[in-house]
């Protein structure tokens, strides 16, 4: 499975990897997100529940309803991130590159606890390559 964002309509979809389209109709597991960023996040909300501070690396904050916490470094510029919210009973969990961006998805409210890991080179929230 794949987590296909369209920046476009703002929706988040779960697709299996070999369908995997922009633009394609709405699956079991999607939904919109809201795009909460502003000077000093990047921020989106919904499916994901994700929020960064852009002047990473820090200890927790809170913003736009998440209580976030980085819990462990990675490597050189990857740390893991862990997240709370009164809507969501989960824990968003995912890792972060500063160079690369959201490399790994551990947990969130469109794909549950199931692992995703960035195909390509850059992800979300990398530099260049934000919504």
């Amino acid at each position: 499975m794949a987590i296909v964002i369209d920046v476009g309509r703002t929706w988040i979809d779960v697709q299996g990897k070999e369908h995997v389209r922009i633009g394609a109709a709405g699956g079991d597991f999607g939904g919109s997100y809201d795009d909460c960023g502003n000077q000093a996040f990047y921020c989106m909300t919904g499916g994901l529940e994700i929020v960064i501070p852009k002047a990473m690396p820090m200890k927790e904050w809170t913003y736009h309803g998440l209580y976030c916490k980085n819990v462990a470094k990675l490597g050189s510029d990857s740390y893991r991130i862990m997240c709370q919210s009164p809507n969501y009973r989960g824990r968003p969990t995912y890792t972060y590159s500063l160079s690369r961006g959201v490399i790994s998805i551990e947990s969130s409210p469109v794909a549950s606890y199931n692992k995703f890991e960035l195909r390509g080179d850059r992800g979300l929230f990398s530099p260049g390559n934000n919504p």
